[in-house]
């Protein structure tokens, strides 16, 4: 199952081709702001299950959001409702090139929404809670690179896989906390599978 989210019109012409249900199951699109994650989560609730772990892909969208609390609190508040073993994907523009910095700041000029670069530490400072997957942030071009292919030269553009290894759950006046794996700890250091 998926589910698109975007608020350009223009989008919605290419995400058309996507809306066709295929034999994996349905595809949704939502036409909503990044900003608005309760409409997102509302209206993608129709089509997810979230009791089964959930890849939330964040592509080429957070440089549209000026403030780094404003982008961690949507990405917290996006996955808030995912079980452990969701994960995080993202990318976006980093500030490593000054010739993309200088482009970016032409960009900006004319351009509604802004985009906004970020370093390799701020992007991951974006993830914090979660589990970064290895190699962590890093060129998109050097984010598990296939070992049989040449060496593409390093772009100001970073990729980030995260995990959302546990959840803390309260279940009366014990807490327990699950794990992706699917062990449960409760206070005590009780121990089992779920």
């Amino acid at each position: 199952m998926h589910v698109y989210v975007d608020n350009d019109p223009l989008v919605l012409t290419d995400a058309r081709a996507l809306l066709a249900s295929s034999p994996q199951g349905a595809t949704a699109y939502i036409d909503v702001d990044l900003y608005d994650p309760a409409r997102i989560l509302g209206e993608a609730a129709q089509t997810l299950d979230f009791g089964k772990p959930v890849a939330l892909m964040l592509m080429g969208i957070l440089g549209h959001v000026e403030s780094d609390d404003e982008a961690r609190s949507i990405i917290e508040r996006l996955m808030s409702v995912f079980p452990a073993g969701s994960y995080v994907a993202m990318y976006d523009g980093g500030d490593t090139d000054p010739d993309v910095v200088e482009a970016t700041r032409i960009w900006n000029v004319s351009a509604n929404p802004k985009y906004h670069l970020r370093s390799p530490v701020r992007l991951a400072a974006l993830l914090s809670g979660l589990e970064m997957v290895d190699p962590g942030v890093a060129s998109v071009t050097r984010w598990k690179p296939d070992a049989e292919a040449p060496a593409q030269p390093e772009i100001a553009q970073f990729a980030a896989v995260a995990l959302r290894r546990s959840v803390r759950m309260c279940d009366g006046d014990d807490d327990i906390v699950e794990f992706a794996d699917g062990v449960h700890v409760q206070p005590g250091g009780v121990r089992g599978r779920g």
